[in-house]
């Protein structure tokens, strides 16, 4: 038939990518990621066209979110242990080369649905004066409560909200070229 022909311009080959389960984003970490330095781009894309279930990913992915974010934005990071971190899970630095020179960030990630408050913020702020980090970084699927909010501004905390839709918007950088729904 004249459909089946085959154009000279489209050369079509069959791709071998690893299954990977969706649960697995919802229920534990630990796998290696297939392309991407702390989380695979499969799931990152899955996250770009279903921001709602951000909530509910494992807390450890939320972490490793965050910090692949901070990779393809060219610093340098640590991903902490991930438990008995005291309120450190990401250092991040300016200078990609590792050297730990340039701007220093503390990243605390909340994977919650509750508003942050402001004894976490708090506690963020005391991590970064005692690490003499220049900013505390905040980063939740929810956001900051009022009170957290009034605290950082009356203090003047080095510390800032990065708000569940803050995430949201980068994983709208992160994905993949083509991914989700084009609306006209």
């Amino acid at each position: 038939s004249r459909h089946s022909a085959r154009l000279p311009y489209c050369t079509c080959r069959e791709i071998a990518v690893p299954r990977i389960e969706l649960q697995d984003l919802f229920e534990r970490s630990g796998t290696s990621p297939e392309n991407g330095t702390f989380m695979d781009q499969r799931l990152i894309d899955y996250l770009s066209v279903n921001g709602e279930k951000l909530g509910e990913i494992h807390w450890r992915r939320f972490e490793e979110l965050t910090a692949e974010y901070f990779v393809r934005e060219g610093f340098s990071v640590e991903l902490g242990a991930g438990s008995n971190d005291d309120g450190v899970d990401i250092r991040a630095w300016t200078d990609a080369s590792g050297s730990g020179a340039g701007l220093q960030y503390l990243i605390q990630c909340k994977r919650q649905k509750a508003k942050i408050d402001k004894v976490t913020v708090k506690g963020l702020y005391a991590d970064v004066v005692h690490a003499k980090a220049d900013l505390g970084l905040l980063v939740t699927s929810s956001e900051f409560s009022p009170g957290a909010r009034e605290t950082v501004v009356a203090r003047g905390y080095s510390v800032k909200e990065v708000n569940g839709d803050d995430v949201r918007t980068w994983l709208m950088a992160l994905r993949s070229p083509g991914t989700g729904i084009l609306r006209r």
